[in-house]
């Protein structure tokens, strides 16, 4: 999500190397980077995981609070369409005294077709729910195209990889 704003952390299980285990803490920590300010405790923080948020992604334009703030729920299967209602800016919106209201998108790795009507209508009302829908399209655009990309070397080995791991039919 970096490529998308500029700066970006993963704040879902399991959580960015160096962001604190407690969802609080980790709170404390987006905001000391964001330039943001914590809203009033939750009653629920002890329990409350992520908030539904698995990123949080933002393009600072100085030191200042108030700047494009994307909070996103990635889902990995089929229905990741059952997962767009998972961010509520209501509460973060208390857990967070943003300057500017945040965006809420949808990550998920397969690719959206809106070849009908239909499909478009769905989209639609799916960008209504969940917010910008990142699709594997979209996630792939942000990609260098560059094979001398360091990227590029590290898609490339993770695939030889797979690839080895592939039964072969004789």
């Amino acid at each position: 999500m970096g490529k998308y704003l500029g700066s970006a952390v993963n704040t879902g299980a399991p959580r960015q190397l160096g962001l604190p285990r407690t969802f609080g803490k980790c709170l404390d920590q987006i905001c000391e980077l964001t330039g943001e300010h914590r809203g009033p405790r939750d009653p629920l923080l002890p329990v409350r995981k992520d908030a539904g948020v698995d990123v949080i992604s933002w393009r600072p334009l100085d030191s200042r609070p108030g700047q494009v703030i994307l909070l996103v729920q990635c889902a990995a299967g089929e229905k990741w369409h059952d997962k767009t209602n998972d961010i509520n800016l209501d509460v973060w919106k208390k857990l967070v005294d943003f300057a500017a209201n945040p965006v809420k998108a949808l990550a998920f790795p397969s690719v959206y077709i809106t070849s009908t009507a239909e499909q478009e209508k769905r989209w639609i009302a799916y960008s209504w729910a969940g917010g910008i829908l990142l699709d594997r399209l979209r996630i792939a655009s942000w990609f260098p195209r560059s094979t001398r990309s360091p990227i590029w070397s590290e898609m490339s080995a993770w695939c030889q990889c797979q690839i080895e791991r592939l039964p072969w039919i004789v």
